[in-house]
């Protein structure tokens, strides 16, 4: 646990000065893993500890710019319906501050390792990646499982 704290108190400055985080899972049982749900879960403290409501809604103040947010998860399951929970609480947690910027679910990612699916992903990705480090502040760092 104490390595876990050394490694949130380093990463989370990181975070918090991001323009753009992306967050990237395998699908776990319909959801992330545990490994990035918890990192998210200590990004907490970025809410005031009280309520408001607007427009009906019930709703903490954030104290500080959250960073806009990119949701990528993969899965072996060739149905797309297969990420609809995933993309609900991450339209959830993170659309409603209008921080989400988007969505990248990929079915059947083993096929992304045949030869004819990297030919496609490095057409895609590269311009995506030289367009993302024109906007943004890049800070790349992993949490490991």
């Amino acid at each position: 646990m104490r390595s876990q704290r050394r490694h949130d108190s380093e990463l989370f400055p990181k975070w918090l000065n991001s323009d753009i985080v992306i967050y990237a899972t395998p699908l776990y049982h319909y959801t992330l893993n545990a490994t990035l749900k918890a990192f998210i879960e200590r990004t907490l403290p970025l809410l005031e500890p009280f309520f408001r409501q607007f427009e009906g809604k019930t709703y903490h103040p954030m104290r500080s710019k959250h960073p806009k947010v990119v949701f990528l998860s993969v899965a072996g399951f060739p149905d797309p319906e297969i990420f609809d929970p995933l993309s609900a609480w991450v339209r959830y947690i993170f659309g409603k501050n209008k921080n989400l910027i988007a969505e990248i679910y990929r079915p059947m990612a083993e096929a992304m390792g045949l030869a004819i699916s990297q030919n496609k992903a490095r057409t895609f990705w590269k311009p995506s990646v030289r367009q993302a480090m024109k906007l943004s502040t890049i800070q790349i760092f992993c949490l490991k499982p």
